[in-house]
């Protein structure tokens, strides 16, 4: 699994007040991120692997597909939490919302795995609220995700107000 995390601004939508590891805490956030941290923990997990990576990028081009092909978390058996939660951690949302190049590295990342592991399964995992905001818009992400759909799979998990569009994306990406 190649999980593409969005850490933009409005994934902060704040709800409850206070800091978390420096950022606002949030109805959003705080679900998904606790989410993931579960689900890399679960001895149900084992035969699963899986890494990790944030958008926007926090230095540099927020458009650069380049940067979000290479995960912060490289591929991990799991179970094994630690260094999900030691990423996680150390996020928090900010800036815009580049979901187009970021899923485009995903993807490039995901067809790199399937191409060095032919007998397993590869997809991508996007966490997001769906509103992008930079590089691309939500119809051009839409349409990659339906090009790439006989290559690489998209799960969506959707938080926010957008989730009729997020399951939209979900169908292009082949999983529903």
């Amino acid at each position: 699994l190649v999980f593409m995390f969005d850490q933009s601004g409005s994934m902060g939508d704040e709800a409850h007040g206070g800091l978390i590891f420096g950022y606002k805490r949030s109805e959003r956030w705080d679900p998904v991120t606790n989410g993931v941290k579960r689900f890399v923990a679960e001895p149900a997990s084992a035969g699963i692997r899986a890494s990790l990576q944030y958008f926007p990028a926090e230095t540099g081009s927020g458009c650069d597909v380049d940067y979000y092909k290479k995960p912060e978390v490289p591929l991990t058996a799991l179970p094994n939490a630690s260094p999900f939660i030691a990423s996680i951690n150390k996020h928090g949302p900010m800036g815009g919302t580049p979901t187009l190049p970021a899923v485009k590295g995903a993807i490039e990342y995901a067809k790199d795995l399937k191409a060095q592991f032919p007998q397993e399964k590869s997809a991508v995992v996007l966490v997001t609220d769906g509103e992008p905001s930079d590089c691309g818009s939500f119809d051009e992400v839409k349409a990659l995700l339906a090009a790439e759909a006989a290559n690489v799979q998209t799960y969506v998990v959707g938080v926010g107000n957008q989730l009729t569009a997020l399951a939209d994306l979900a169908k292009a990406g082949g999983t529903g």
